[in-house]
């Protein structure tokens, strides 16, 4: 219990009365509040700190929860009492606030209750008190900040009163951080600033949300903002009543440098102004050296065993199905991709779906998933009736500010990927995860699957090193590199249960992408390079080599072939699109250079896909 009855506990800001403290309860038990069962069906009121996973109240643990499970037909009113609290003469602005939410149960039903004060806490007393708010609040909702003025109570001695009108049974009503107040008559704060923590360089929009804290009516305020220089300020004309806030966005922007790490104050200013501890907010901004290319990368947790799977692929998703969609977009394509994506399929609700393994369960429990079909959106879950192309093209837009190039490489039965990751901010504690994917593959008489569906796309097979990923750790302006390797199976049929092995008849596919430490997917990218499968083809010696490179205006591209070839060059950028080629050339056994002016490409690292008759090799080069 975290309770405070201090008759007079001023609070002083800046040497001028703040406001004075005279109850307050978070509920960490409902000690010194008096309980009444009004149908005696034997729910009542209760302290709460445990994890309900239907709440979506957006409070925290310890709470007051008034709620009915035992079934019974009666109308549970149960009235919960605060212990006696005293507003002593003389004050001024007195005002009851707290924190209201709902509970979802079944049926859904709406959640109604009465705030009253008392003179005293027994149930005559309670019986015959004053209402003073009452309200019917919808299933299922988010807490709502409360406040009511009760200055006509100044001088004596209360009892607060919450009464819960349920409805039937499996209803609740959740009460948090009573307080009664006395305020000042202008106060006003800052409760947010509405930037993100990384920007790029140039203008920068400054928003947030101010509120009127004190007893009286704000008409005029002004927001000022600095990053520790002159102040930036602007007149909003509006009326703000107690308790109300106001979404503003600044006039003037800011101006970010690139590289730098500047602390933001934003200050909300109104005449008369008795509390300055909360006039003012700031935060720390990071504005990175660059900005990257974002490839959005679509992840889904879907399953033959489940029907909905089937239909989020062919029917849902803008009408014609997410599998049309990502074929729309060239997903996972090595040049000219539109999206990543990567599909687990889990095993459930039913069992034995055959793409199931320990890296796909990895990645269940990294996500806490429980239900297919879940798709994510770099990193998002969303609900999968609802899921369209507006909730992919709105992360597609989210600026990124790293890049990802990758390539990979087979030989006897090894994949090899090499990735670099060219940081323009600092990350810490970020993953980097390598998925080895079958693109399609029809498997109609291979299996029976419960949901109907045989064709598959972009199933993940192998994580490299696994599921987990590997630990990353980002510093602005130093690439990033690292390579790892799988030898893998290939099965004509489909790949049993917990297996790694590739799908014969599938093209094979490689995403990157770098997760950071709060799920957010910061970037993807495609791999580009040959994958070739049981009937690999014998590879013609070569040799390739890049230089200078890094570098800022030319680099030779050397081939050394053992015969008369064919030779092919292209550089192609970080979201598969080809800046240079070179078309197919026949060079004599030996040495062929080519020299390839980079003096207009911009920064960043490219991979040079070189080919000679039907072999494939992938080389780095850096631009800066």
């Amino acid at each position: 219990m975290k309770k405070v009855l201090l008759p007079a506990l001023a609070l002083l800001a800046t040497g001028s009365f703040a406001q004075t403290t005279h109850f307050s309860e978070d509920f960490a038990d409902l000690g010194g509040w008096t309980l009444y069962d009004e149908d005696g069906d034997g729910n009542d009121w209760e302290s709460s700190d445990i994890s309900i996973s239907t709440t979506s109240t957006g409070m925290t643990t310890n709470y007051a929860l008034s709620r009915s499970w035992a079934g019974s037909a009666l109308t549970p009113d149960n009235y919960m009492v605060s212990p006696a609290i005293t507003i002593p003469g003389g004050s001024a602005n007195a005002f009851l606030q707290w924190d209201a939410g709902s509970f979802q149960g079944a049926p859904f039903d709406d959640e109604n209750y009465t705030v009253y004060i008392a003179t005293g806490s027994d149930l005559t007393s309670v019986l015959a008190g004053t209402s003073v708010w009452t309200e019917t609040l919808p299933e299922c909702i988010v807490h709502l900040d409360r406040s009511v003025d009760i200055s006509g109570y100044v001088g004596s001695t209360i009892h607060v009163v919450f009464r819960h009108h349920g409805v039937t049974d499996e209803n609740g009503l959740i009460i948090d951080n009573v307080s009664v107040k006395t305020l000042p008559a202008v106060d006003m704060s800052v409760t947010a600033i509405d930037m993100d923590a990384v920007v790029a360089a140039g203008s920068v929009t400054i928003a947030g949300t101010v509120k009127n804290e004190g007893a009286d009516p704000i008409t005029s305020f002004n927001v000022e903002w600095n990053d520790g220089g002159t102040p930036n300020s602007q007149t909003f004309t509006t009326t703000l009543n107690h308790g109300e806030t106001y979404d503003f966005t600044h006039s003037t922007p800011y101006t970010a440098v690139a590289g730098t790490s500047p602390n933001i104050e934003v200050c909300a200013v109104a005449t008369g102004d008795a509390v300055g501890g909360n006039d003012c907010m700031d935060m720390d901004i990071d504005v990175a050296s660059g900005e990257g290319t974002r490839l959005t990368l679509i992840e889904l947790f879907t399953s033959s065993t489940c029907p909905p799977c089937y239909s989020l692929n062919y029917t849902l998703f803008d009408g014609s199905g997410l599998n049309s969609y990502l074929d729309a977009q060239n997903t996972n394509a090595q040049s000219g991709a539109g999206l990543a994506t990567v599909k687990y399929q889990v095993d459930w609700p039913g069992s034995g779906d055959h793409a199931f393994n320990p890296d796909v369960d990895a990645r269940v429990s990294y996500y806490g998933v429980t239900g297919a079909p879940t798709p994510l959106a770099d990193g998002e879950a969303y609900g999968f009736s609802t899921f369209n192309s507006g909730d992919v093209n709105d992360k597609k837009a989210i600026p990124t500010f790293i890049d990802i190039a990758a390539t990979h490489s087979t030989s006897g039965g090894a994949v090899t990927v090499d990735v670099t990751i060219d940081p323009y901010i600092s990350v810490t504690g970020a993953k980097l995860y390598i998925a080895l994917l079958d693109k399609s593959y029809d498997a109609t008489g291979d299996a029976s699957f419960s949901n109907g569906e045989t064709e598959f796309h972009h199933v993940v097979r192998k994580m490299l090193p696994n599921g987990n990923g590997t630990t990353v750790n980002l510093t602005s302006g130093t690439p990033y590199t690292t390579s790892e390797s799988y030898t893998y199976t290939f099965n004509a049929s489909l790949p049993a249960q917990g297996t790694y092995d590739l799908h014969a008849e599938s093209e094979q596919e490689v995403v990157v992408f770098v997760q950071d430490a709060d799920g957010n997917i910061l970037n993807s990218a495609i791999s580009t390079g040959t994958f070739l499968g049981e009937d690999e083809l014998e590879m013609e010696d070569f040799n390739v080599s890049v230089y200078p490179n890094p570098t800022v205006d030319m680099t030779t591209i050397a081939i050394t072939v053992a015969e008369q070839s064919d030779v092919n060059v292209e550089i192609i950028n970080t979201i598969g699109e080809v800046v240079y080629t070179n078309n197919n050339t026949s060079v004599a056994a030996g040495l062929y250079t080519l020299p390839v002016d980079v003096s207009g490409f911009a920064a960043g690292t490219y991979i040079v896909k070189t080919t000679v008759n039907e072999a494939v090799q992938s080389s780095k080069l850096m631009v800066k």
